[in-house]
């Protein structure tokens, strides 16, 4: 096995550990941050913003949408955002926390953030999409050529 195949295998085996749901979440986010923007635009304070969307949020992130809700205002903003974003366990959802700590403490231009944290969240997905097509790819053509070595 080549050195290349065995980064491959690497790949394939901590996408496997991660589960798969891992690019629908970042999609999934996007979608949630990109309605919270919405509201937000509406008038809706941060908070009010966030029990608001709990219901309409999509389902990969609404359980941790709805503990962060329920837990806003019953404890301090660091530690709930904190405790969201390791409830999601993605980097897209740290960025996401930060965004909306400065959402709830700096309120005029959350809107902007929001949209940004949208956006870049929409980029990983696709990168995302790109590495997992390339991995099934790879993995294809290994199972290919090792099915060609073991016939000739």
């Amino acid at each position: 096995m080549c050195i290349r195949d065995r980064w491959v295998t690497g790949l394939i085996a901590d996408r496997d550990r991660r589960g798969p749901g891992e690019l629908e979440r970042v999609e999934a986010l996007a979608t949630w941050t990109e309605q919270l923007r919405d509201v937000l635009m509406a008038g809706d304070q941060p908070i009010g913003a966030i029990q608001a969307t709990v219901a309409t949020c999509p389902e990969p992130v609404r359980p941790q949408v709805r503990a962060l809700a329920s837990r806003l205002g019953r404890q301090p903003e660091q530690v709930v955002l904190r405790q969201f974003a390791d409830d999601l366990d993605d980097p897209t959802a740290d960025l996401i926390a930060a965004g909306l700590l400065v959402a709830l403490t700096k309120g005029g231009r959350a809107e902007r953030v929001l949209s940004s944290l949208a956006q870049q969240a929409r980029h990983q997905a696709a990168r995302r999409k790109l590495l997992e097509a390339c991995l099934l790819y790879t993995s294809d053509a290994a199972a290919g050529r090792s099915s060609a070595d073991l016939d000739g």
